[in-house]
């Protein structure tokens, strides 16, 4: 599964596209991904890469079929290969073009890093190495969570099962608080703050959710719902 990268694209009119941006974006343009062995490489290899996926939680992810590319007044007058990533800064209201070699992961994080210090006060190299941290505590943690539930399979006495349930609830509370610190390290502070008409703050409210139905956000900010009977999906219900 590749992190980051969602089906949508850019307004069509170049004004608005730099105005609709609350935050700096990444563009990735190119084929269905079993299209083209570079389509494959660019998902599987670039946008795969642990700092990019981290990173991508300070943009806003956007994915535009090639065919639409060359129509776009704005993403047309920006390269000509496919695939191709766009990093856009809205602060500047500068595109950076990464094409045929320059679609690399190296390449893509030092222009996000350009365009991320216009807009966030937090450093995002800085942030995604925190990131990283956690990350690796927490494998740990999930490793020793799943090492104690298989102590608890062959424990032969009740006070042995009571000590490992003891230990397993610790890692379980150790893993919460990691999940805590993930998502207070993701809520970056504005340096830049976009103009009124597009605070996303004035754009209207959603209809209320059905009885029983709850909305929830991951750790990238997409929302997705939960059923009366505990099941979830990324399509919000219908207004009752």
């Amino acid at each position: 599964m590749v992190t980051g990268v969602t089906d949508s694209a850019l307004p069509t009119e170049p004004v608005s596209a730099f105005a609709r941006l609350d935050r700096p974006a990444v563009l990735l343009i190119g084929e269905p991904a079993e299209a083209t062995a570079e389509m494959q490489e660019c998902l599987q290899v670039v946008f795969s890469t642990e700092k990019i996926c981290s990173g991508m939680r300070a943009f806003m992810p956007l994915r535009m079929a090639a065919v639409h590319a060359g129509d776009d007044p704005l993403i047309s007058e920006h390269g000509e290969k496919v695939p191709r990533v766009l990093v856009i800064d809205p602060v500047k209201e500068r595109i950076a073009v990464l094409e045929g070699n320059r679609v690399r992961a190296g390449v893509l994080f030092k222009e996000m890093a350009r365009a991320s210090k216009r807009v966030w006060k937090e450093n995002l190299t800085r942030t995604v190495k925190a990131h990283a941290k956690l990350l690796v505590k927490r494998d740990t943690l999930h490793d020793l969570l799943t090492v104690a539930k298989q102590r608890l399979e062959r424990a032969e006495d009740e006070k042995e099962r009571a000590d490992i349930e003891a230990d397993a609830q610790e890692l379980e509370i150790e893993l919460e608080n990691l999940r805590v610190k993930e998502r207070a390290l993701w809520l970056l502070t504005r340096k830049w703050t976009p103009p009124v008409s597009t605070n996303l703050e004035q754009t209207p409210e959603p209809p209320a959710l059905p009885q029983g139905w709850k909305e929830h956000k991951t750790a990238d900010g997409k929302c997705y719902y939960e059923r009366p009977d505990g099941t979830t999906t990324w399509d919000r219900p219908a207004a009752p």
